[in-house]
C-alpha cells in the first residue's frame, strides 16, 4: 500500500513539474495532419512564441485516404507517414519558437483519456494526440476500405445538398483505423467512439493540458459552409470544427476557451495576407509534413498539381466563440 502510494505520488509530482514549466497553453484542433500547416500555421507560431507557453495538437482523422492501416505503393502504413511528416512539423515549430537547442525525438506514448486508447507525442513545448479515426474523403461518404466510415455520418448530419441521395445514412459510432471487421461499427470499446464520446474525449484532452488560472484559444476550422466561409471544403473539417465547439460548450462549458475558426480551401481564392517570413514558415511546416510521406516513398503533395501551395499564402479566421470572461490571460497575437 505504502509503495502504491508513493508511485502515486510520485507520477503526480512529476505531471506538476512537466506543467510548471509552461504559463499557458493553447489548442489546434484539426481534422488531418497537414491542417493546421496550411491554414493557420502564423497563428500557431505566434501563439507558440510567448514565453512559456504550450500547444496542443489534437488531430482527429488518420488522414489514411482510404488505405486504413495498409500501404499503398509506398514503404510503410500511409496514415504513419503523416503523423510522422506532421510531428516533423511540431517540432520544427517547437525548435523555431523555444530557441533552444534541437533535442532527439519527441517522446511517444500510448494514453488511455476518456477510457480511449490514443497516441501521444511530446516534445518541448509541443504536444501532439492523434486519434487515428478514419478519413471519411471530401463529401463525408466514407471510402469501402473502412466501411464507408466518416466523420460526417458519425454526426449524423446529411450534407446539403446531397451528393447522391442514394449514399447518404449515418452511423452510431466509429472505429479506429485497423479495428473494424465489420460495417460500420464493430471494434473493442477503447478504440470506439460514438460523437458524444468524441466530443468529451476532446474535451478531456484539453482539460488534462490546461494551465490553471490562465485562459486559451482553440484554433480549428470554421465551420459554416455557406460562402464566403468554408463552401465546398472537406467534410472531415467542418465536423472536426464541431466537436472542438461542442467540447468547449457542452455542460460544463470551458468558460476559459475562447475559439477561432480558420478558412481552409477557399483561402486559395483569397490575396496574399501573410508576411514573408510566415509564408516561409508555412512553407517550411508543410514541406515537414510532406517529408513523412516522401521518406516511405508516397506522392509529394508539395508539388504544384497538387493544389496544396496555393493555402500556403493566406490565414484567415473569424473568432466564433470570444473568451467569455475578462482576460486574466491575454495572448499578444
Amino acid at each position: 500500500m505504502i509503495k502504491w502510494l508513493r508511485l502515486v505520488i510520485l507520477i503526480l509530482c512529476v505531471n506538476l513539474q512537466v506543467q510548471a514549466q509552461f504559463n499557458s497553453v493553447n489548442y489546434s484542433i484539426q481534422a488531418h495532419q497537414d491542417d493546421w500547416q496550411l491554414f493557420w500555421s502564423s497563428r500557431v507560431i505566434t501563439a507558440m512564441s510567448v514565453a512559456n507557453s504550450k500547444m496542443v495538437f489534437i488531430t482527429l482523422t488518420a488522414g489514411d485516404a482510404s488505405s486504413g492501416i495498409n500501404a499503398y505503393g509506398g514503404g510503410g502504413p500511409f496514415y504513419l507517414s503523416r503523423e510522422t511528416g506532421s510531428m516533423f512539423a511540431s517540432k520544427f515549430a517547437a525548435d523555431l519558437t523555444t530557441g533552444t537547442a534541437p533535442l532527439d525525438l519527441p517522446v511517444v506514448t500510448t494514453v488511455t483519456i476518456n477510457s480511449h486508447t490514443i497516441t501521444k507525442y511530446v516534445y518541448k513545448n509541443t504536444v501532439n494526440y492523434f486519434l487515428r479515426l478514419p478519413d471519411g474523403e471530401k463529401n463525408g461518404s466514407g471510402f469501402t476500405n473502412n466501411h464507408d466510415q466518416s466523420l460526417l455520418r458519425l454526426r449524423g448530419v446529411a450534407p446539403n445538398p446531397l451528393p447522391n441521395p442514394n449514399w447518404w445514412y449515418s452511423i452510431p459510432a466509429i472505429n479506429v483505423i485497423g479495428n473494424t471487421s465489420a460495417a460500420p461499427l464493430s471494434g473493442p470499446p477503447l478504440l470506439t467512439y460514438t460523437w458524444d464520446q468524441l466530443v468529451a474525449t476532446v474535451k478531456a484532452i484539453i482539460n488534462l493540458e490546461r494551465i490553471p488560472g490562465t485562459q486559451s484559444w482553440v484554433f480549428t476550422a470554421d465551420e459554416r459552409t455557406v460562402a464566403p466561409y468554408n463552401f465546398d471544403d472537406h467534410t472531415d473539417h467542418i465536423a472536426a470544427s464541431y466537436v472542438a465547439q461542442q467540447a468547449v460548450t457542452t455542460f460544463p462549458a470551458l468558460n476559459w476557451v475562447g475559439l477561432d475558426g480558420y478558412l481552409a480551401y477557399t483561402t486559395s481564392t483569397l490575396p496574399v495576407n501573410l508576411s514573408k517570413t510566415q509564408i516561409e514558415n508555412a512553407s517550411i511546416l508543410f514541406g515537414l509534413e510532406v517529408l513523412g510521406m516522401t521518406e516511405e516513398r508516397y506522392h509529394n503533395d508539395y508539388l504544384p498539381d497538387a493544389g496544396h501551395l496555393a493555402w500556403l499564402p493566406n490565414d484567415t479566421y473569424n473568432t466564433r466563440r470570444p473568451m467569455p470572461f475578462p482576460n486574466v490571460y491575454a495572448p499578444p497575437f
